[in-house]
């Protein structure tokens, strides 16, 4: 069974993408019981530099200045060690390498996509899902997508969720149809459920004794996600609190919509439940949603729905920095090495509707139904009835159980 080739290890750069042959796999080298409340946050300010019309129909970042070239030409050299991690199969230093990249480029598109195929390769299918996830609501192009979708496959074939799997590779295989994509597909029957994923799988949270213990384990994970990103260290929990609502607020008496990092840079968002009984102690369901700041901001919004399981809906609208330029013979091209005239536009990636089912008593998410895509959106509809989650339309006609004997 063919799972990987040269092409696979490759970056997502455009240059990449038009040097694998079109038979290649598209590889590469995230409670009240009946009260709603709506989260969201306005995005940090985006650069006002000179607009630029190097990318027709985006929003534009304008050129980019000193500091701006020795963050990406520290990005650039970064990324090298990375995929030479890939290629040596030395997978901790290839996702080092990746990390070291994503310090400079926060959410970036290559590097997550990357590091998330070098964790699939070492056998860490659960992070490599996160890496490949986020990178998708990054991805501007099809081809990109498609890349991802192939990979994301990968990763749960390894986890040997096979339904995931067949799911990943068809929409692979609809953005950009390859060989590698249709032998995987070979002999199985097409989903007719496409338009939505479903994780079945359990995600277990976490218990903290009080707003400084949940500040400090979700700042830990943060740091280990996002090395190099400072965060601030408060001394209490009425200063970790302030810390944590900074960003969404923390409203009534519970559950909140959380925020860990610097608006302006990045921040990763989280659900916190106050446990019924005692007060103090807090259920953390981590990494719901983020927010990435820069020229071309956004973050995630993030509906509670409340009721048991409590179910939490995140809509998603990413968008992503392109440096590119003009050659000598007035084709664009993306920055790479050379980043004299560049200049940095923002493109908009997937969008994404995110339903996660979570039971506090046992600790842990149940079930997440993951929907993305571009252009207008076509919605399976998302509701949950007692004891499973129920969709409908758009060919996904199915029940889901959330409370299964383990």
């Amino acid at each position: 069974m063919l799972r990987r080739s040269s092409c696979l290890a490759a970056a997502l750069a455009l240059a990449s993408l038009l040097a694998c042959k079109d038979d290649a796999p598209p590889g590469g080298p995230s409670p009240a019981k009946s009260a709603v409340v709506g989260v969201s946050a306005k995005p940090a300010t985006p650069s006002s530099a000179a607009p630029s019309a190097i990318a027709s129909g985006s929003a534009s970042a304008g050129a980019i200045g000193d500091d701006d070239k020795k963050k990406l030409k520290a990005y650039s050299a970064a990324m090298e060690r990375g995929r030479k991690g890939t290629r040596d199969k030395d997978y901790k230093a290839a996702i080092a390498g990746f990390g070291e990249a994503l310090a400079q480029r926060p959410g970036d598109v290559r590097a997550l996509s990357e590091r998330g195929y070098a964790r699939d390769l070492a056998g860490d299918y659960a992070l490599a899902l996160k890496d490949l996830r986020k990178a998708l609501g990054a991805a501007h192009t099809k081809e990109m997508q498609a890349q991802i979708w192939f990979n994301i496959g990968l990763a749960e074939e390894g986890r040997k969720d096979e339904d995931a799997a067949r799911i990943a590779f068809a929409k692979s295989n609809d953005l950009r149809p390859t060989k590698a994509a249709a032998e995987k597909l070979e002999g199985k029957t097409k989903p007719t459920c496409t338009a939505a994923s479903v994780d079945k799988s359990y995600v277990p949270a976490s218990e903290y004794a009080g707003w400084l213990a949940a500040y400090q384990g979700l700042a830990a994970r943060y740091k280990t996600r996002n090395p190099g990103l400072p965060l601030d260290e408060p001394k209490g929990d009425e200063e970790a609190k302030a810390l944590l609502c900074k960003q969404l607020g923390c409203t009534g008496a519970g559950p909140w919509v959380v925020a860990v990092g610097d608006a302006a840079v990045l921040t990763e968002l989280h659900v916190l439940v106050p446990i019924e009984g005692d007060a103090k102690k807090l259920v953390a369901f981590e990494e719901i949603g983020e927010g990435l700041g820069g020229s071309c901001a956004f973050v995630d919004q993030v509906v509670i729905k409340g009721g048991d399981p409590l179910q939490v809906h995140v809509t998603s609208a990413d968008r992503t920095v392109v440096y590119m330029k003009k050659s000598a013979a007035g084709q664009l091209e993306e920055c790479s090495k050379d980043f004299d005239g560049c200049e940095a536009a923002c493109m908009p990636g997937e969008w994404a509707e995110r339903d996660f089912f979570f039971d506090v008593a046992k600790r842990r998410r149940v079930v997440a139904v993951l929907q993305s895509g571009t252009g207008d959106k076509k919605l399976v509809e998302v509701s949950r009835a007692k004891n499973e989650v129920v969709l409908s339309g758009q060919g996904c006609d199915l029940k889901v159980a959330t409370n299964p004997p383990i």
